[in-house]
């Protein structure tokens, strides 16, 4: 078999086999290509008799396609020398299937957005009107029924947070974590949550969290600076508010941290060694042996050597 011809016969594979598994487009598509080799190829004898008979079937098959039947009800029909009209054929109905399914898929995602602001909205006005419980369950119907919406999560639990649903939100901000560990929305709401909650454990977890997968922000390290003061932790009070300062000399929170942090510090001076008064060398304390001729450092009761 000729590399042209087995070509040929493996694109009216594929679009037999994606139109068995209802997928039109590309079937269609496939067909398309065979199609376009079929017409520029010099395929003959049992070759074209075996490609013939395969198109046949793959037409069959992609005819039998429901959306085929409303769009082409007299199906397709495959003519030998007449490949080309075919070809033309199929690649419009590709390129306009192609454009209506767009269309579709933008308008069921217009409808199903429409569709989700107005569970949001509903779950907001039931928090103004203090009916927390019916909310809880707007809120959770929206997230079950979209929860393949990026960012639907942390876009919730932002929510939440803001209607006073503060433990609830925490559950939701978790799963916008899960799934986006770089979210920074979700970082920010879940730690002032968490803030709220008076948790400063937690919080802590949450802070180190967020420097970790979104960077040594400077709004991050003031937190955990003004978080460990809170907590007694002077060290790392002061070393948050330090790591601040070193590239924002003029942040004003940073600063009092480092003020109020620093005398509970304990930091030697640079360049001293607590050993250095004991070290001998130019640099070392004197000796306590008195000075003078033939004794000068000897230890007391030392053996003097005397020349004569």
């Amino acid at each position: 078999m000729t590399i042209a011809a087995k070509d040929i016969r493996e694109d009216i594979a594929r679009a037999k086999a994606f139109a068995q598994r209802d997928d039109l487009l590309r079937s269609l598509a496939a067909l398309r290509n065979a199609l376009a080799m079929l017409a520029k190829s010099k395929v003959f004898g049992i070759e074209r008799f075996e490609i013939d008979a395969l198109m046949e079937e793959a037409l069959r098959e992609v005819c039998s396609h429901h959306t085929m039947k409303r769009v082409l009800p007299g199906g397709l029909k495959h003519v030998r020398g007449k490949e080309v009209q075919l070809f033309k054929t199929v690649k419009k109905l590709h390129e306009k299937l192609g454009q209506a399914m767009e269309k579709a898929r933008v308008q069921r995602q217009r409808s199903s957005m429409a569709e989700l602001d107005d569970l949001l909205i509903a779950a907001q006005d039931q928090i103004k009107e203090k009916d927390e419980m019916e909310a809880r369950k707007l809120f959770r119907k929206a997230a079950e029924r979209f929860k393949d919406i990026p960012g639907l999560y942390s876009d919730i639990g932002a929510r939440m947070m803001m209607g006073g649903l503060v433990q609830e939100a925490v559950e939701y901000l978790n799963r916008a974590l899960e799934q986006n560990p770089r979210d920074q929305r979700a970082h920010s709401s879940l730690i002032t949550c968490l803030e709220g909650l008076g948790d400063p454990v937690k919080t802590e977890l949450a802070i180190k969290s967020a420097i970790k997968y979104l960077g040594k922000h400077e709004t991050l390290l003031v937190r955990l600076a003004r978080l460990s003061l809170a907590q007694r932790n002077w060290n790392q009070a002061f070393e948050m508010a330090e790591q601040v300062l070193e590239k924002n000399p003029l942040s004003a929170p940073a600063r009092k941290v480092y003020d109020q942090a620093k005398p509970k510090v304990y930091r030697p001076s640079a360049g001293v060694s607590p050993k250095s008064s004991s070290s001998g060398g130019g640099g070392g304390a004197p000796s306590s042996a008195p000075s003078g001729s033939g004794g000068e450092g000897k230890p007391k009761g030392a053996p003097i050597k005397l020349d004569f």
